[in-house]
């Protein structure tokens, strides 16, 4: 029997969760998973805030990209713009791109193997890293998503 786990650029010390045990994790195993993000053009270290693991409704972060928004012209047109340019790049030569589509629909199927990152500010999610697996989300038009959630110390 094959153990579903996170996918390696989630991994905690090294190694992938299981995730049977992910909803368990502390805060500070989910801030060793984090480490920094950046974005937009802000740093910040995950170290800040008191995480947890939780299924969020979709809609919810309708307006989580940096600046309090829905990108422009919705995630929808978001997700279409990333598979023009991932086309493009496949195009000039960079294979990088060539699965990215096929792992978007792998993540779709149970989006706890790689949880987005957010924090709350004021009551509202911000994104901290996963832009490209929300516009999938949005995309294929998931319910929910799982994510890392964060809420500051201070």
């Amino acid at each position: 029997m094959t153990t579903l786990t996170t996918v390696p650029d989630c991994n905690l010390d090294g190694h992938t969760i299981p995730l049977s045990v992910i909803h368990h994790l502390s805060s500070e195993a989910i801030a060793r998973i984090i480490g920094k993000q950046q974005p937009g053009n802000r740093l910040e270290d995950s170290n800040q805030y008191t995480w947890s693991f939780k299924e969020i409704p979709l809609e919810e972060l309708r307006c989580s990209n940096e600046d309090g928004e829905e990108p422009s012209g919705g995630w929808k047109a978001a997700y279409l713009r990333h598979k023009k340019s991932d086309d493009l790049a496949i195009a000039q030569g960079s294979p990088e791109y060539a699965g990215r589509e096929q792992w978007n629909k792998k993540w779709c199927e149970n989006t706890a193997i790689y949880p987005l990152y957010v924090v709350v500010e004021e009551g509202q999610y911000r994104l901290l890293d996963g832009y490209h697996r929300l516009a999938s989300a949005f995309w294929n038009e998931l319910p929910t998503v799982y994510a890392f959630v964060g809420r500051s110390k201070s």
